[in-house]
């Protein structure tokens, strides 16, 4: 084979992975390639930082003598929830899903709103009988009037669409071999 007659090199392939990271919502604390120390933060670990912090400020007459001890929870609090989820999703989102859940109407929501259920109401069903049987020359059709019925009228039966070609070949296959 010729150097002009080698096929044409494939252009590079590119593969992608989309992990679990990808799929959460973003993190605090990263800006480009500055992250802060010890983080990025998710949400839940900010809330969990700035409410301790300020129930350690108030608190810290009851708690000093301890020491260090309540600093070092809090802040393994706030390191345990790094990587906390319930069922893949970060802890104050599975929260705010189970709060959402509690306070969701009983029928749903359409368009925003609360579901109506609409009242029971009695539906009427009109029944129209017509002559079936051939008209006698010269005489002029019967047609009854329409009546109300309690339940719904039967409908006619269908006429069976006809047979696609692969229904015919077996139908042919089958009477061969009978």
């Amino acid at each position: 084979m010729t150097a002009a007659a080698a096929p044409a090199a494939a252009p590079d392939r590119v593969g992608r992975s989309y992990t679990r990271a990808r799929r959460l919502p973003g993190v605090l604390g990263k800006i480009g390639d500055v992250t802060l120390w010890l983080g990025p933060y998710n949400a839940a670990q900010l809330i969990v930082a700035a409410g301790g912090a300020f129930v350690l400020i108030k608190t810290f007459s009851w708690w000093s003598v301890l020491g260090p001890l309540p600093v070092i929870g809090w802040v393994a609090a706030i390191w345990v929830l790094r990587g906390s989820t319930i069922a893949g999703r970060q802890p104050l989102y599975a929260v705010l899903g189970w709060l959402m859940f509690a306070v969701q109407p009983a029928t749903g929501r359409l368009a925003g709103r609360a579901a109506k259920v609409a009242r029971p109401h009695v539906v009427g069903v009109g029944c129209l009988i017509q002559e079936t049987a051939p008209p006698t020359p010269g005489a002029l059709p019967v047609r009854s009037a329409v009546t109300t019925l309690s339940r719904p009228a039967l409908r006619p039966a269908m006429a069976r669409p006809a047979p696609t070609a692969l229904q015919q070949l077996l139908t042919a296959r089958q009477g061969v071999g009978a």
